[in-house]
């Protein structure tokens, strides 16, 4: 670990049948690191190679949140995609990108594809 920054935050573990697995989330209180580790237990495959669970502080820096309504995390920093307009699918959302689509770099073009995909399926699933 690196040296103590006065900054704490939160991390779960999972323990398989002899090591205990960390993770890359830390969060701002110990709840959210209970709600994440438990909803990993739950999810993980198989049930029984979960032995224990556990939360520890960690001098490393927030970087996640529990959305509790959705039982997710959050990386922090990162969007969410609820939260973003659906560029190119709604006449008012049209300026968010570049008139020549052409014009942005090939990766870019992908994520903006990528998204107007991800964000119709949600939207037909949703009704």
């Amino acid at each position: 670990m690196s040296s103590w920054s006065g900054e704490s935050s939160w991390a779960g573990e999972i323990r398989g049948t002899s090591d205990w697995f960390p993770n890359s989330y830390r969060f701002a209180t110990k709840e959210e690191a209970e709600h994440f580790i438990q909803q990993t237990r739950e999810q993980w495959s198989p049930p029984e190679f979960v032995k224990a669970t556990r939360v520890l502080q960690s001098d490393q820096p927030v970087n996640a949140r529990w959305n509790a309504k959705k039982k997710d995390a959050i990386r922090l920093g990162a969007a969410d995609p609820d939260d973003l307009p659906a560029a190119g699918e709604d006449d008012e959302n049209e300026n968010l990108l570049p008139h020549d689509e052409e014009a942005l770099p090939t990766r870019a073009r992908e994520a903006v594809d990528t998204y107007r995909r991800q964000r119709r399926k949600t939207r037909s699933a949703l009704g």
